[in-house]
């Protein structure tokens, strides 16, 4: 079975555990919030947890082994200009579009949010030579504990520029790392056929919790 076609059956039972979850959760209502948060939302948990688990390996050894696949350090300079670019303007992009929406559609109005949810999301965005100085680590380990991405980021490309330079010196690395990359993509797809069951317990728990009315 080709991977399109894999990934085209995952996509149709995701929909059905959309639809089923939101099916239960009405079927569920007030009266069996406690049974979805017990018993059927556990579920939902356990699929985030491990998509979080394989977030930061996966990133890792795969930009790793794509810096590193480039060969060219001139070439890898550039693309990395390119993709900062890149990241800047989709970040500025999707600042002004969330105003925007959020300004038209008011999301949320009519729904009482906890006082420390909104002072959390009302924190003042940093400046932008702060936001620069920052995706620099100056602990690779700590940041990926902390699963702090754009540091992560920086990290493998730095790693993946200096296999690139040692070349046949580093080959027994560099195959490590092909391994790991070959290990998270398989793990990757277990986990994603989880997703239809995931979606399922998320979406039950949620409706039975605030129900339609709120959901809308």
């Amino acid at each position: 079975m080709r991977k399109g076609d894999i990934l085209m059956n995952l996509s149709t039972k995701i929909l059905i555990g959309l639809g089923l979850g939101i099916i239960a959760g009405l079927e569920l209502g007030a009266e069996g919030v406690d049974f979805a948060k017990t018993w059927i939302g556990p579920f939902g948990t356990i699929f985030m947890n491990m998509i979080k688990m394989i977030i930061v390996p996966l990133v890792f050894s795969s930009l790793v082994i794509g810096v590193c696949s480039l060969g060219d350090i001139k070439k890898i300079g550039r693309i990395g200009g390119k993709t900062m670019a890149y990241y800047l303007g989709t970040t500025a992009f999707a600042i002004v579009l969330g105003i925007f929406l959020g300004t038209v559609l008011e999301p949320g109005a009519g729904v009482n949010m906890p006082a420390e949810g909104v002072k959390a999301a009302a924190k003042a965005a940093p400046p932008i030579m702060q936001v620069i100085i920052d995706i620099f680590p100056t602990n690779a380990m700590e940041a990926m504990l902390k699963a702090n991405m754009l540091q992560i980021i920086v990290f493998a490309i730095i790693v993946g520029i200096i296999l690139a330079k040692l070349g046949d010196k580093t080959q027994i690395v560099h195959n490590l790392f092909q391994q790991g990359n070959d290990i998270m993509m398989e793990m990757t797809m277990m986990v994603m056929s989880l997703a239809p069951i995931g979606v399922f317990s998320l979406i039950a728990r949620t409706f039975a919790t605030i129900g339609f009315s709120a959901f809308v």
